[in-house]
C-alpha cells in the first residue's frame, strides 16, 4: 500500500503509551511485542509465524474486523483494513482501528519455535514486491481480491499468490485453481461449475483463484457464491466492485497493495488517493444517510452495497434497526432463524456483511458496533420513525398527510421471516397508528368540506390494513359527502371480498358498518350477493 493508501506511511495519531503506538510497542518489556530479525526481506518467516502465534489469537471472530493486509518492515508490522481492525489483548485494547502498528525487536532470534498456534481461518498470501515493503493478504478477510494491470503481469502476481497460499504454513483453506496458473500440484478445476459445488456442499474455508478470463456473468455468478459462502475468498485477474484488496502489478517485480477506500477519508485511514480512484473501481463509501424502509415492501436505501437478492441480511438490518438500544445475538438469530441454530461462524458472517453494507458514519466509525452484549445500528433512521414524528403534531393535517405518504402497503412486506414482527408487536402497532392518522386526517377533511382528501387519507392507509372496518366506513362517509351514491355501495362491496364473506355483505360486517350502510342509503340494503 503506497502513496496514500500506504498502511506503513503517516503512523496514527495516538496517544504515547497506548496500543499501536510507535514509541511503546518496542518495549521489551511490553507484552505481546513482535518478534523478527533486522532485514526486512528476511521478515516473511519469521513474522508468518509471529502473526499465527501472537497476532491470531488477538484478532476477533468477524471477518470484518480482522486485517486484510499485513504490510512488514524492518521495524514494524501494520494491520489495516476497509472496515477497521479489532485487536483485542495482550496487543491491542479491543477497540477498533483503520490500521494497528506493532513494533518488535530487531535483534531478537525470532518468535518461538514450539509449534504454530490455530490461526482460525486465516489464509495468508504474500505479495511479490521486490525490492520494496513486503504485503501479505488475507484471502479471506479480503473475501474478493482483484490484480489490475498489464495482462502478463496479473499473470505473474496471481501466480505468485497461488504458491504462496499454497505453501503457507498457517493456511486454512482448500486452494482452487480456474487456468493453470500456480504450482503443478495446485488444485486445478477444469468447469466453474465444480466451485460452485463445491462453496455449496461445505463450509470449510476455500480460496478461488481466477487465473484465466471467463466470461462476465460468470464471473460475477462465482463472486457471489464466495460472498454467500460463511469463510472464503476469490482472486480475479480484473477490477471488481466487490473487491477489497486491489493488487496493481507493475514491471520489474514490483506490485502496489491498496485497499477500498472507507469512506470519507481520515487521516489515520487507508484510502485510496483521489487521483487513484478512477483507475481502482469497486470503491464504495457508505458514508451518506441510510433510511431503513418498512412501511411497505422493505427497502435499505442508502446502503454502500445494494441489499436487494440478500433476505437474511437485509432482515438483520431491519431488526436491528426496530430496535435502537441494540439486540443480542440470540435475539436477531432467533428472529432470523427461529427453527434451527446457526453455526457461529454463519452469525459472525452475516454480522460482517451488515457492516460493509451499512458502512461508516461520517466520523469514520462503523455504523454496525457492539457495545457490550448488544449489537446496535448508528446514524440510520427508518421511515417509521419519520412517520411517528409526523403523525404526533398536533393540529397539523399537513404533517398527518405527509406520514400517510410515506405509506407504501403491508408493514414489513416480503421480509424473509418476518414472524418477530408479529411476535413483538411491531406490526400491530405501526397497523394501529396508521389508521388512526388516516382517521385523524379523514375526519378533519370531512369537517373542512373537502371529502377527496378523506377518501385519499383511507385508501392510503388500506394500503397497511386493507380490511380495517374503521377505514372503509371513512371511505362510506367521504363517498357521501361528495354526494357518491355509487361509491357507498362500491365501499360496502369491495369490504364484503376483502373480508371474503359469501352471501349478503351485510350480514358478515361489523354492526357500526351495517349501521351507517342503512343511514346512509336510507333504506334496507338490497345488495346483491357477491359470487
Amino acid at each position: 500500500m503506497r502513496e496514500a493508501a500506504s498502511v506503513g506511511g503517516e503512523r496514527p495519531e495516538v496517544a504515547p503509551g497506548a496500543v499501536g503506538h510507535p514509541n511503546a510497542c518496542g518495549d521489551e518489556s511490553r507484552p505481546g511485542a513482535l518478534a523478527g530479525r533486522d532485514d526486512g526481506r528476511a521478515l516473511y518467516r519469521p513474522l508468518t509465524d509471529a502473526i499465527a502465534e501472537f497476532v491470531a489469537p488477538a484478532l476477533g471472530p468477524e471477518r470484518d474486523e480482522r486485517p486484510v493486509v499485513y504490510e512488514l518492515t524492518r521495524h514494524e508490522l501494520a494491520l489495516a483494513s476497509d472496515t477497521g481492525v479489532r485487536l483485542g489483548p495482550p496487543l491491542g485494547d479491543g477497540t477498533v482501528r483503520p490500521t494497528w502498528t506493532l513494533a518488535y525487536e530487531e535483534h531478537s532470534d525470532g518468535p518461538p519455535t514450539g509449534g504454530v498456534t490455530e490461526a482460525g481461518e486465516l489464509c495468508l498470501a504474500t505479495v511479490p514486491n521486490e525490492g520494496g515493503p513486503a504485503y501479505l493478504v488475507d484471502l479471506i478477510a479480503a473475501e474478493c481480491t482483484s490484480v489490475v494491470g498489464p495482462a502478463g503481469d496479473v499473470d505473474r502476481v496471481i501466480d505468485a499468490v497461488i504458491r504462496s497460499a499454497s505453501t503457507s504454513r498457517i493456511r486454512r483453506a482448500r486452494i482452487l485453481v480456474v487456468g493453470e496458473l500456480g504450482p503443478p500440484r495446485a488444485a486445478r478445476v477444469p468447469a466453474v461449475a465444480e466451485i460452485f459445488a463445491t462453496l455449496a456442499e461445505s463450509t470449510e474455508p476455500v480460496a478461488v483463484f481466477v487465473g484465466t478470463p471467463c466470461a462476465d456473468d460468470e464471473l460475477e455468478r462465482l463472486v457471489a457464491a464466495v460472498h454467500r459462502h460463511p469463510a472464503s475468498g476469490i482472486v480475479v485477474p480484473a477490477a471488481h466492485t466487490a473487491a477489497r484488496a486491489i493488487l496493481v502489478a507493475g514491471r520489474r517485480d514490483r506490485c502496489a497493495v491498496y485497499l477500498r477506500a472507507p469512506g470519507p477519508p481520515k487521516a489515520t485511514a487507508p484510502a485510496v488517493a483521489a487521483d487513484r480512484a478512477d483507475a481502482l473501481p469497486g470503491i464504495a463509501s457508505g458514508s451518506g444517510p441510510i433510511e431503513v424502509a418498512i412501511l411497505g415492501p422493505v427497502e435499505i436505501r442508502g446502503s454502500a452495497f445494494p441489499l436487494a437478492g440478500h433476505p437474511r441480511l437485509t432482515e438483520l438490518v431491519v431488526y436491528l434497526a426496530m430496535h435502537p438500544e441494540g439486540a443480542t445475538t440470540p435475539a436477531w438469530e432467533t428472529a432470523l432463524w427461529p427453527e434451527r441454530r446457526m453455526p457461529p461462524q454463519t452469525i459472525a458472517n452475516r454480522l460482517s456483511e451488515a457492516r460493509r453494507a451499512l458502512g461508516f458514519t461520517p466520523d469514520g466509525r462503523p455504523r454496525l458496533r457492539k457495545s457490550g452484549e448488544r449489537h446496535r445500528i448508528a446514524d440510520v433512521t427508518t421511515d417509521w420513525e419519520r412517520f411517528k414524528s409526523l403523525a404526533a403534531r398536533e393540529d397539523d393535517p399537513e404533517a398527518w398527510h405527509d406520514a400517510l405518504g410515506l405509506v407504501r402497503g403491508r408493514p414489513f412486506l416480503d421480509l424473509h421471516q418476518g414472524q418477530w414482527t408479529a411476535l413483538e408487536g411491531y406490526a400491530v402497532e405501526i397497523e394501529h397508528a396508521i389508521v388512526g392518522c388516516a382517521l385523524r386526517l379523514g375526519r378533519f377533511a370531512l369537517g373542512a368540506g373537502r371529502p377527496d382528501d378523506a377518501i385519499w387519507a383511507a385508501q392510503r392507509a388500506l394500503r397497511a390494513t386493507p380490511w380495517d372496518e374503521r377505514l372503509h366506513r371513512l371511505l362510506m362517509e367521504a363517498a357521501d359527502a361528495a354526494g357518491d351514491r355509487a361509491g357507498v355501495e362500491a365501499t360496502l362491496r369491495h369490504l364484503a371480498l376483502v373480508l371474503e364473506i359469501d352471501g349478503d355483505p351485510l350480514r358478515g360486517v361489523h354492526p357500526e358498518t351495517a349501521a351507517l350502510y342503512a343511514r346512509l342509503s336510507g333504506r334496507t340494503p338490497q345488495v346483491s350477493p357477491i359470487g
